[in-house]
């Protein structure tokens, strides 16, 4: 290129030599090859020396970068929001790098790079924080678009603004994975999947903006206690609280070996636990107790904390009573921040439970050391009773059941040393919650069972007789009936362990069934634990748990009312539904209907 003559005059240098560099700068915008930079450089240099940079090319130049600028953004306006925040962060940092290297002055940098802001950012905006294109990025988990997004809109002092659209997009997702009815047993996981998507999120690309970490949290409180997510079968109780608790459980049932691989820590994670003192998460009861940390995090949203209460209850005394736990300092772990969280009312009875546990054994140290001192003979069956505090611990059947003689005689003597012992009290057998080591002998070799007492009581069934046994014998035998006897039968008979072997063959267990031993029974194990059905859940148990703490809450919601009506004895019907409503919160908050329901009653 060949500027034209300059004049001799102090008036400047002529207007096709300025067209000309700014022709120039457009041909490095658009990547033409008839740029030349030691030109520009050159050329940029002469005007500073002349005098005129500020005079005529700054002027000049800023007009014609004004209009490139707005035909940009004009022409990426109706590209996605993804494609439009690459393009404009791509285009800012050759700007400032053309100003940069080719000596522009600082003001004309600056002026540029408002404008830019201005047109690029402020006019499109709506673009930039419109709710649905980012909820794109987000599914997506575009960390690079969201970072490019928060720098973009830092730039104009916007990025608050885009709290809006990130706690709208947290709101929707985590109400529909609550609602996901198909997939209701991975609804922790996949919150907390969610969680920590969001949360590294905020750790990259919103450089830890407090801003975003609260609109986070507020988004949480929301969905969670959105009772039309949240509701469980008409009752006003926490689906989510359920479903914690049942987190929980299988943490401290199964560890690290029951989570997927997407929930642990990662090497930021790691190093953040270590600078801010805390244990390495490389460290397997560091990192598990970091994970039920996790868990809590979700608890701490519910407002209502009945349900969890109730189901974690229900899960610690089958992991108490059936040694399940995967670490005892894991479950004194999570008692500890359970206090720390909700106070010692909260946990008395679970407290107690872990106190029975320890009596119970000090129990059957006296009671062995009894049938010693009293010439007892020594019975090969190895009795171990729990004592229960009927209190502290969540309600279970009373089934009844035909125990073996043998084992009938050992329970009727420990009932007799442990009344006269504790006169005044009295024990009820909980048969749904036995279970015993079952030795078997087969053609193969002799195995020993773990099982429940009613697959125990079944299988003892059969030391009688070779011939096959009919469902109804097997009903009068054992005194069990209903679902107990089918679920059983069907772990026997028709599960991956199949001691028993059924007429006809088939997956499901008839009234009409024949069993019969399977002598040829093998396994590579000696030791082999049967699927204790019957200790699951039921539907049944599970709407019942639901409704009891909705019972529970509307007798807390009437004792209020009768409690501040005493206090006050006269005020308005809308000051005393505020007032219950405040007495009431911390466990969970109740709607102002129901609060008038009850006064009605």
């Amino acid at each position: 290129m060949v500027f034209a003559s300059v004049q001799s005059s102090s008036s400047g240098v002529g207007a096709k030599s300025l067209i000309g560099l700014c022709e120039l700068i457009d041909y490095d915008r658009k990547g033409d090859p008839r740029f030349e930079p030691t030109l520009l450089r050159d050329a940029i240099s002469m005007l500073n020396v002349l005098n005129v940079y500020g005079k005529l090319f700054e002027p000049l130049f800023l007009g014609r970068s004004s209009a490139y600028l707005q035909d940009f953004a004009e022409e990426l306006s109706a590209a996605p929001l993804k494609s439009y925040i690459s393009a404009c962060e791509k285009l800012l940092s050759r700007e400032d790098d053309r100003c940069n290297v080719f000596n522009f002055d600082s003001t004309t940098k600056r002026q540029l790079m408002n404008e830019a802001h201005r047109i690029l950012i402020d006019n499109y905006s709506g673009k930039l924080l419109d709710g649905g294109s980012i909820s794109k990025i987000l599914d997506e988990n575009s960390m690079e678009s969201m970072k490019a997004l928060y720098d973009l809109l830092r730039l104009s002092n916007l990025q608050k603004r885009l709290r809006g659209p990130w706690e709208d997009y947290i709101k929707n997702t985590g109400s529909a994975i609550v609602n996901d009815t198909s997939r209701g047993d991975e609804m922790v996981i996949r919150l907390l999947e969610f969680r920590k998507a969001l949360d590294i999120m905020v750790r990259d690309a919103f450089k830890k903006d407090d801003e975003f970490s609260h609109g986070l949290r507020q988004a949480f409180d929301n969905f969670i206690n959105d009772k039309k997510n949240t509701t469980v079968r008409n009752t006003g109780t926490s689906k989510v609280g359920e479903m914690i608790a049942k987190y929980i459980d299988m943490l401290l049932r199964g560890g690290l070996k029951t989570l997927p691989a997407s929930l642990l820590s990662d090497v930021q994670d790691r190093v953040d636990a270590e600078k801010s003192g805390q244990a390495s998460t490389g460290d397997e009861d560091a990192e598990l107790d970091r994970q039920l940390d996790k868990a809590l995090e979700l608890f701490r949203f519910i407002e209502g904390k009945g349900v969890f209460e109730a189901f974690y209850k229900q899960d610690l005394a089958r992991r108490l009573l059936m040694g399940r736990s995967a670490s005892a300092d894991a479950e004194r772990s999570m008692l500890a921040k359970l206090k720390s969280e909700c106070g010692s009312d909260f946990t008395r009875n679970l407290e107690q439970m872990f106190k029975d546990q320890q009596m119970a054994r000090d129990e059957m140290a006296s009671y062995k050391a009894w049938c010693e001192g009293n010439g007892h003979a020594k019975s090969k069956l190895d009795l171990n009773v729990s004592i229960l505090s009927s209190a502290a611990w969540p309600t279970f059947p009373d089934t009844q059941l035909l125990l073996p003689d043998e084992i009938s005689s050992q329970m009727e003597q420990f009932a007799s040393f442990y009344i006269n012992k504790h006169s005044g009290r009295r024990l009820t057998w909980k048969h749904s919650l036995g279970h015993c080591v079952v030795k078997a002998s087969f053609s193969k070799g002799p195995k020993e069972f773990l099982v429940s007492a009613y697959q125990a009581v079944v299988l003892t069934i059969f030391n009688y007789t070779d011939e096959p046994i009919t469902y109804q014998q097997i009903a009068e035998r054992s005194g069990l009936s209903g679902q107990d006897l089918h679920r059983t039968l069907q772990s026997l008979a028709c599960g991956k362990v199949r001691v028993l072997i059924k007429d006809p063959k088939g997956k499901d267990v008839n009234p009409t069934d024949k069993f019969v031993v399977n002598k040829g029974f093998s396994d590579p194990k000696f030791r082999i634990k049967i699927n204790q059905i019957q200790l699951k859940e039921t539907k049944e148990e599970n709407k019942e748990t639901h409704e009891r703490v909705a019972r529970d809450r509307q007798f807390e919601t009437q004792a209020a009312i009768v409690r501040i009506m005493k206090s006050r004895k006269s005020m308005t019907h809308a000051n005393l539904v505020a007032e219950v409503i405040n007495q009431t919160k911390k466990r969970g908050a109740v709607d102002a209907s129901e609060i008038k329901q009850n006064i009605e009653k």
